[in-house]
C-alpha cells in the first residue's frame, strides 16, 4: 500500500470515528442569522461568509479571507481542502452573532456519514446544515434520502419554468440540529420577496460575493501585468 494509500485509510477512519460525536438532534431555538459559507477557486482560495436575518431576508454582515491551494479536490475528502478557509472567515465573525451555519457540501448524507459539515460544525461547536447541489451517495425515496437503510438526508426540489428541468438541493445534518429542522430552515431560507432562489439565500449570496473576490483580484493581477 502506497503512503497516500495509508493516509486515506486513516482518514477514513477519522470521519467513521467522528461520525460518533454528531450531535443528530436539535441544540437551536430561536434562530434569526444564519451563515452561509462558500469558496471560489482559481490560482488561490476566495472564502466567504454572509450571515443573513432568516425573517428579513437582509444581509447583515460579511467576511472574506483568501488562501492558497494546498490540498487537490477528493471527492469525500472535502473538508481536507476547504475546511481550513472556512474555519478561518468563522473565526473573523467572532464579534457577530449568528445562530446556525450553512455549509456548502453535505453532513451526514456521506459515505462515512460525515462530511464537511459535520467536521466544521463539531470544530465551531455550532448548529450547522449541509447543503449541497449534487447527490454524493443514498437512493432518494420519495423528498428522503436513505442510506443502508437509513434516511441521511433530504432532497428539496427546485421548481423552474421548465418543468422538464426540475432540480433539486440535498440537506443533511452537519451537527447539533435535527433533519426536519435542518431542512425547514433552508425551505425558508430559499423564498425571497415571493420568489424561489436556486439555492438558501445565504450560501447564494456567499457563492457571489466569492466569485466576485475571485474575478475583481484576477483582473487587478491581468492590469498591473500590462501596465
Amino acid at each position: 500500500m502506497s503512503i497516500k494509500k495509508e493516509l486515506l485509510a486513516r482518514i477514513r477512519e477519522y470521519q467513521s470515528r467522528m461520525s460518533k460525536r454528531v450531535v443528530r438532534y436539535d441544540m437551536v431555538s430561536d434562530v434569526r442569522y444564519v451563515c452561509g459559507v462558500d469558496s471560489a477557486y482559481s490560482d488561490g482560495v476566495y472564502t466567504v461568509a454572509v450571515i443573513v436575518d432568516i425573517d428579513s431576508k437582509k444581509e447583515v454582515y460579511r467576511e472574506q479571507y483568501i488562501s492558497k491551494v494546498s490540498v487537490p479536490y477528493m471527492s469525500t475528502y472535502l473538508f481536507l481542502r476547504e475546511a481550513a478557509p472556512i474555519l478561518q472567515v468563522l473565526r473573523r465573525l467572532c464579534d457577530h452573532r449568528y445562530d446556525i451555519i450553512l455549509v456548502d457540501g453535505n453532513g451526514i448524507l456521506h459515505p462515512r456519514l460525515f462530511g464537511i459539515a459535520c467536521y466544521i460544525g463539531l470544530l465551531v461547536d455550532k448548529p450547522t446544515i449541509g447543503v449541497s447541489k449534487s447527490l454524493l451517495c443514498g437512493d432518494i425515496v420519495d423528498e428522503s434520502i436513505v442510506m443502508h437503510g437509513e434516511v441521511v438526508g433530504k432532497a428539496l426540489r427546485l421548481s423552474t419554468k421548465n418543468k422538464s428541468k426540475n432540480k433539486s438541493i440535498y440537506v443533511s445534518i452537519g451537527h447539533k440540529i435535527s433533519l426536519d429542522t435542518a431542512s425547514s430552515i433552508v425551505k425558508r431560507l430559499l423564498i425571497k420577496d415571493g420568489k424561489e432562489l436556486g439555492a438558501p439565500l445565504p450560501l447564494m449570496l456567499a457563492d457571489r460575493y466569492a466569485n466576485e473576490l475571485r474575478r475583481s483580484l484576477a483582473l487587478q493581477q491581468t492590469s498591473r501585468i500590462h501596465r
